[in-house]
């Protein structure tokens, strides 16, 4: 997979850019404050829908742009031409901010082969690894944070993973609404049963397919440190730890890491979801009345950890 051409419109510093890219490695030199990150970032974020560094797309889009001759509509793009073993195709990301009633709205749109296509769908048409040096305090990072670093990968290599974990995150917000309104008295129990029966059934996907995931990864990760940056003097470990139960590792027990480590092994054996979401179920079941105290849900894929 190789990108052969980039095409910027008012990103970041860059009102306009056409560039071809060599299919040899490429390094980036310059004074600061030229633009050499904001071409990284272009392609992180064709390839995941997501910045590397701003908390809001509108923050992506060239300022100057607000004083073009149009105002009234200024749209950012970014045109990345990828090639692989399956042919050439275009893939676009299209910022746009547009001023209508008094105000401006933003709304951003995604294309493949000039024809716009679900955010979702772009995902797996570029493939990246961004490496930046904060990316080294990973293992001091929050579980939030490693999480997240897990789904834009598997995201970029598993579309069915990445609609799952949508639907996911969608039924827990409603959970966690209905256990809110529950604690209110203004729900019951038989609403609060629906949206956890869906939630066990996409979780439970997520579980096995991280396990396995980070299964592989783990392998990996040991050969490379132990054959070619330790000569066999070092060993490296990475461990998935699902929510699968309550217990908090917060709380600094060995004890209970190991239970996770545990769990994560189980997992990656399934080969029957039945039994994943039975554990799931349980899990929860044994969880409601501190999902009921905390109006959210305490356990499951949106706590999961990995560390090293």
């Amino acid at each position: 997979m190789q990108v052969t051409h980039l095409s910027l419109t008012n990103f970041r510093n860059y009102g306009r850019l056409e560039l071809e890219l060599p299919p040899q490695a490429l390094l980036l030199y310059g004074d600061n404050a030229q633009g050499k990150t904001n071409l990284l970032e272009a392609l992180y974020y064709l390839a995941t829908t997501k910045s590397a560094h701003a908390d809001n797309d509108q923050q992506l889009i060239n300022w100057e742009a607000e004083e073009a001759a149009d105002p009234t509509i200024i749209v950012s793009r970014l045109v990345a031409h990828v090639q692989t073993g399956r042919g050439t195709h275009q893939i676009e990301m299209r910022l746009i901010k547009e001023m209508k009633q008094g105000g401006y709205t933003f709304r951003r749109e995604a294309l493949v082969d000039r024809r716009k296509v679900r955010l979702m769908d772009l995902l797996g048409q570029l493939r990246v690894v961004l490496f930046v040096p904060s990316d080294v305090e990973m293992i001091q990072a929050s579980p939030a944070q490693r999480r997240r670093y897990l789904d834009i990968t598997l995201c970029q290599m598993d579309g069915v993973y990445c609609r799952t974990l949508s639907a996911y995150n969608k039924v827990l917000e409603q959970r966690n609404a209905t256990l809110r309104a529950m604690a209110e008295g203004r729900q019951n129990g038989e609403v609060l049963s629906i949206f956890t029966e869906r939630l066990v059934g996409l979780g439970s996907q997520i579980f096995r397919r991280r396990a396995q995931f980070m299964a592989d990864l783990a392998r990996e990760a040991q050969r490379i440190h132990y054959e070619s940056l330790t000569a066999g003097r070092e060993t490296i470990r990475l461990g998935y730890l699902p929510r699968l139960q309550a217990n908090p590792l917060a709380r600094g027990d060995d004890d209970a890491a190991d239970e996770f480590l545990a769990d994560a092994e189980w997992l990656e054996t399934q080969t029957e979801l039945a039994a994943v979401a039975e554990r799931f179920t349980a899990a929860l079941s044994a969880n409601r009345e501190r999902d009921l105290a905390s109006g959210a849900t305490t356990i499951g894929p949106h706590r999961d950890d990995w560390r090293f």
